[in-house]
């Protein structure tokens, strides 16, 4: 049993950093889509905060495992 829930953690750890390099990734293309002006500042402020609060949520679970 005690092996199962190592997997089961293992799996969980991986699926949360892949969802965390995910965020890392939108938030470096949401900056590149401001940089040529497509987004304006409101928006890109909003998107931004809204990505690094998920992106903050995503490694304390990693701290807390």
């Amino acid at each position: 049993m005690s092996k199962l829930v190592d997997t089961y953690d293992s799996e969980e750890h991986k699926s949360l950093n892949r969802k965390k390099i995910m965020m890392y990734r939108q938030i470096k293309e949401l900056e590149m889509e401001f940089d040529i002006g497509n987004i304006n500042n409101k928006d890109f402020t909003k998107m931004r905060i809204e990505l690094k609060k998920e992106v903050s949520e995503i490694i304390a679970q990693l701290k807390s495992k």
